[in-house]
């Protein structure tokens, strides 16, 4: 991914008639009351990582090393039915916020605005981590990628001890001083910083699911069909988001498959490595209640095992639901959870 992206400015309101959005008013749709309800807290931090597909109101949250290639290739991919021109040329920024015309106030309102489905997937913060370093630091993405580890650690050919050692360093240069980060490369961030702030902003998404190889395929297909989309209506789909038991992505030199081999970055005998990582990324862990790995270490850092999180519920696949997994694929997604990208 191409490190410098498109500058977003919201200073004025744009004034470009979108399907979906031309209506909507700028005040953001009334209460029961008949007042206007409070507008989100919301940064301009990475406010370029919304796409918007306005044919279905749908406002979607990507972040790096969470799927986000096959995100924007997907909501292209979508459009194209009602603007070929998303057919050409690559997957970056066709659907950001400035291409159709949403300023910040409109994002905000689009939020709060219930009849729009705002959905964003997440992932482990330690496989996460992992996943960026392979790519960018152990050669997975080529030179590209080098520039991004470079960018991060200021050597292209760190070590995977002395990357954690400068996650230490950085947490005691600057504690909790969220806007330190913004230094920070995109693919090693935490992910509550992207599109203006998650951890003030979560509680409005529809669709908040942890992403990973054995369940991808059916969660995204759902939220598709949550929006009025059938999958398999999506040029490529398949591709992007594999059924279960399909391994063609190994193929693919962007995915890394950090998942299967995660905890031989992690030896039993040097813990300060896991632990490190679960500080510096305990608000990913706090604001999407996530559980780390059983085999990681306790951390003072984090609420301990079994405690009660404000863990996001899956409505995507309840036993109820036609595309939950089965019992042999729930026991093998709870072994080794995959994510190759």
């Amino acid at each position: 991914m191409p490190l410098h992206r498109a500058v977003l400015t919201f200073g004025l309101a744009l004034a470009v008639d979108v399907v979906g959005l031309a209506s909507l008013p700028s005040t953001a749709v009334l209460n029961a009351k008949g007042d206007s309800p409070a507008l989100p807290n919301m940064t301009m931090e990475l406010l370029t990582h919304f796409i918007v597909v306005p044919e279905h109101k749908l406002l979607f949250c990507y972040m790096e090393k969470v799927g986000c290639t096959n995100f924007n290739n997907l909501f292209r991919f979508l459009r194209e039915r009602y603007d070929p021109s998303q057919a050409e040329m690559g997957p970056w920024q066709r659907n950001n916020p400035v291409e159709r015309g949403v300023a910040k106030l409109k994002l905000k309102d689009l939020l709060i605005d219930k009849s729009w489905h705002k959905a964003i997937f997440y992932r482990e913060p330690m496989e996460r981590f992992v996943s960026a370093f392979r790519s960018k630091c152990e050669g997975a993405d080529g030179k590209e990628g080098h520039d991004h580890c470079k960018h991060m650690f200021g050597n292209e050919n760190v070590s995977f001890d002395e990357a954690v050692s400068q996650i230490r360093k950085f947490d005691a240069n600057h504690g909790d001083d969220i806007a330190a980060e913004k230094a920070l490369d995109e693919h090693f961030r935490q992910q509550t910083d992207f599109c203006g702030g998650l951890a003030a902003t979560l509680r409005y998404y529809d669709t908040v699911e942890e992403l990973d190889r054995d369940t991808a395929h059916v969660k995204v297909a759902k939220l598709l069909e949550t929006i009025g989309v059938k999958a398999e209506t999506v040029p490529h789909f398949n591709q992007l988001f594999p059924p279960l038991g399909d391994e063609s992505w190994e193929r693919k030199g962007h995915n890394t498959n950090s998942g299967d081999e995660l905890r031989e970055y992690f030896p039993e005998d040097n813990p300060n490595l896991a632990l490190a990582l679960m500080h510096h990324y305990r608000r990913d862990y706090e604001t999407f209640g996530i559980t780390p790995p059983e085999w990681a270490p306790k951390s003072k850092s984090l609420a301990p095992r079994g405690a009660s999180l404000p863990r996001i519920s899956s409505p995507f696949l309840s036993k109820n639901s036609r595309f939950a997994p089965s019992e042999a694929q729930s026991q093998m997604h709870a072994k080794r959870a995959r994510w190759p990208l």
